[in-house]
């Protein structure tokens, strides 16, 4: 979970991350293979990133209206992530995680099928028993808010699904190895109709988080400094500032990096 040299101990417990420029797998057509390595959390985080990058998302914030377009709705993908880590069949050696991204869809392979008890009807409806094939694992994942151990993770991504306007993804599996397929929706295409999510930030910010998102709006460059907000929103407190970009950065409305040992925030949503 946490050591610095994990596959020196689990050689097999890292992700294949494989883009493709084509629908199906064709090595011709492989535009980039990346082996993921490192403890459980760097995993996930680092998948996850590399699926936003090379995937469609778009953040339009129109006032307090938060619209998502996305060609895979992301809370559904990190789920399957999550879970795939999570009840993977670490015993199978020289079989790793795949994530395979295609033009039109993206899979999630893992080594270790269903257990045993399990049914794929049960588990698509939520109505299995939560058998857990790494209890330490999903106990940790617990604790640390990444995870139920309650086995509704597969319900929670077909209704992410639902709730995006897509088909659900489809899930197969067999003694070695579970497998899900999501096909998403392209939203660069002139005239074609994208379906989207919003949600209304109105009761989500206090009065000064309103405050400081139109200070970003109106005042602000795309990049700036922590300073730069304190100046904007008229505050001497590092922490208020700090507190409200924090929270402006996990409604992905911002994103922040560190350069020249600053934090530059810059800003990832279309402001209108």
């Amino acid at each position: 979970m946490f050591g610095k040299d994990t596959q020196e101990f689990f050689p097999s417990s890292k992700i294949n991350f494989l883009i493709y420029s084509w629908n199906e797998p064709d090595e011709i057509k492989l535009k980039q293979r990346i082996v993921i390595n490192g403890d459980l959390i760097k995993e996930i985080d680092r998948a996850f990133e590399l699926i936003r990058i090379n995937t469609e998302n778009i953040i339009v914030m129109e006032g307090l209206k938060r619209t998502e377009m996305s060609q895979y709705p992301l809370d559904a993908i990190r789920e399957a992530l999550i879970n795939a880590v999570a009840h993977r069949d670490y015993s199978i050696h020289n079989s790793d995680i795949v994530i395979r991204l295609f033009d039109n869809k993206l899979e999630i392979i893992n080594p270790g099928g269903l257990l045993e008890g399990v049914d794929m009807e049960q588990l698509l409806k939520g109505e299995h028993h939560s058998i857990r094939r790494n209890p330490t694992i999903s106990f940790l994942f617990d604790n640390l808010g990444f995870m139920e151990q309650s086995g509704n993770g597969i319900r929670v991504i077909i209704n992410a699904m639902k709730k995006f306007g897509l088909n659900v993804p489809n899930i197969s599996a067999d003694k070695s190895y579970f497998k899900i397929e999501f096909y998403g929706q392209k939203i660069n295409i002139p005239n074609e109709k994208v379906l989207s999510f919003s949600t209304d930030l109105t009761k989500l910010l206090s009065t000064k988080e309103k405050f400081g998102i139109s200070i970003i709006k109106e005042k602000l460059s795309d990049e700036f400094l922590l300073k730069d907000y304190m100046v904007g929103v008229g505050t001497k407190s590092r922490i208020t500032a700090r507190n409200h970009l924090k929270k402006f950065e996990s409604m992905g409305i911002l994103k922040s990096n560190k350069v020249n040992k600053s934090l530059v925030f810059k800003k990832i949503a279309h402001l209108i």
